[in-house]
């Protein structure tokens, strides 16, 4: 048997999330004029095994509507996938991450 985590941890979930820039201020408009604080996350996890799989996506505003209106936001996905030995200690080690998010 693994950790008792990977057995409560499945599910969706649903939350605000909070992005900052590199010096600590919010992410609040973007260059593309997407507004990221704060965003919408949708995130599933599912554990099969051995395997975790979160796939999150984060939904955001248009700042830019008198521009842009029929554009009403964006929505961004997240995809990370990891794998657990049987410990005893909940650990896992990350196999791959697919973002947009990434810089």
């Amino acid at each position: 048997d693994q950790a008792n985590i990977w057995k409560i941890l499945p599910g969706l979930y649903i939350s605000d999330a909070y992005f900052y820039n590199s010096t600590g201020e919010p992410l609040e408009q973007d260059a593309f004029g997407f507004e990221w604080f704060p965003a919408k996350a949708f995130k599933n996890i599912t554990v099969a095994g051995s395997r975790f799989y979160v796939h999150t996506y984060y939904v955001v505003k248009n700042a830019f509507t008198s521009f842009q209106p029929d554009v009403g936001g964006g929505c961004f996905p997240d995809d990370a996938w990891y794998t657990s030995t049987f410990e005893k200690d909940g650990s896992a080690q990350e196999l791959a991450t697919k973002t947009v998010l990434d810089n």
